[in-house]
């Protein structure tokens, strides 16, 4: 039988990156005392303090095996003041305890963190920079999960999936915000409920699928500006057949609001036309010549040369390595748990791990927080 003390023995063969104690410096019993005390979450003495409980979350996060058994047996490997081996029931219960705002402060003061630390780097012409994208992860077939998030069907295997849209700031390649919603939930709408965590006077980078009018209108009266490809429902031909040519491969084109599109956002503040520029870039690949017709709003040709957009967009394959790291580096891909909040704890404790793993790449070596 696979018993906790065969379990210690196997996790102490390996080098740990990050130990349960040394969680600690960034995320502090203090610290998240407080927090819960202002969410109006009350707690009893126990091992399993909301302290200890989320920096043991964020550990099985990390941690190779990412079983419940291998992190209490590193529990008690690494305080002495645990006498014996907590049950795992008792793990689980005190993870439901967790008052759910809790995650969302945590994750965003890591980020606050990350910015501070960056400074006035990574910007873009003094524009912070933010990337946008989505995917999906994958869960034990419950009857629960599927009532919750629903199926997606590949071949012949049908499981339960979530819908998950990211918000990444560029350069700290913190997760700024998430959504994680039913499979059949767009990644647009998903997008909409997040845009209060954009700054004002930003710079958006997203895919095609936000291209709506919508969107840049929106987006534009907030002082946001979005860079993404051409949606392939506009013929970039007539466009820039009925718009202003500024030089070499870029022009101002107007996109009209289709009638039913005020339909369907019911939205008066809407205008009738928008105004932004087009750019085509041209390349070759695997031997064939290519060409991607960008859409942004950034209509200054001369303060945001082309060139540099261009470039600037090459960088929004960041988030797809973000989103790479968080599905197979930390194990998002698929989550095992088999409640509803069971998986929404495990993706915010890894998108939480993620952040901090981030952390530590922008301190100076020996500094951590409340160091010295």
């Amino acid at each position: 039988m696979y018993s906790i003390d065969t379990a210690t023995k196997l996790h102490q063969s390996f080098s740990r990156p990050v130990q349960v104690s040394a969680l600690a410096d960034f995320l502090a019993d203090e610290e998240i005392d407080i927090i819960c005390r202002q969410l109006g979450h009350s707690w009893r003495s126990r091992i399993f303090t909301p302290a200890v409980t989320v920096r043991s979350m964020v550990y099985r996060r990390l941690h190779p095996d990412k079983s419940i058994r291998a992190v209490l047996a590193d529990m008690v490997a690494g305080d002495d003041r645990i006498e014996r081996t907590p049950a795992t029931t008792s793990w689980c219960e005190a993870r439901s305890r967790l008052p759910d705002p809790l995650w969302p402060k945590l994750i965003g003061d890591s980020t606050a963190r990350l910015q501070a630390l960056a400074g006035r780097r990574y910007l873009y012409f003094g524009r912070p920079v933010y990337l946008l994208d989505g995917s999906t992860i994958s869960m034990p077939d419950t009857h629960e999960l599927v009532d919750v998030f629903g199926y997606a069907k590949h071949g012949f295997s049908r499981f339960p999936v979530a819908r998950i849209t990211f918000i990444t700031h560029a350069g700290t390649e913190a997760v700024v915000d998430y959504r994680l919603d039913r499979y059949r939930t767009g990644e647009d709408a998903q997008f909409r409920a997040m845009w209060d965590r954009l700054p004002d006077e930003c710079t958006l980078l997203c895919d095609r699928k936000f291209c709506s009018f919508y969107n840049l209108a929106k987006l534009s009266r907030r002082g946001i500006s979005v860079i993404c490809p051409l949606h392939q429902r506009r013929d970039p031909r007539r466009l820039i057949a009925n718009g202003k040519k500024l030089g070499e491969n870029q022009w101002i084109v107007w996109f009209d609001l289709a009638s039913q599109s005020r339909r369907k956002y019911n939205d008066l503040s809407l205008p009738t036309r928008l105004c932004v520029r087009l750019i085509r870039i041209r390349f070759v690949r695997n031997g064939k010549p290519s060409e991607l017709w960008l859409v942004t709003t950034l209509l200054d040709h001369i303060g945001s040369p082309c060139s540099s957009i261009v470039d600037l967009y090459r960088s929004r394959w960041g988030i797809e390595t973000r989103i790479g790291s968080l599905k197979t580096t930390l194990d998002m891909n698929v989550v095992p748990s088999k409640t509803a909040q069971g998986v929404r704890c495990d993706v915010a404790a890894t998108i939480l791990a993620h952040n901090l793993l981030k952390l530590t790449d922008f301190m100076p070596r020996g500094v951590f927080p409340g160091g010295e």
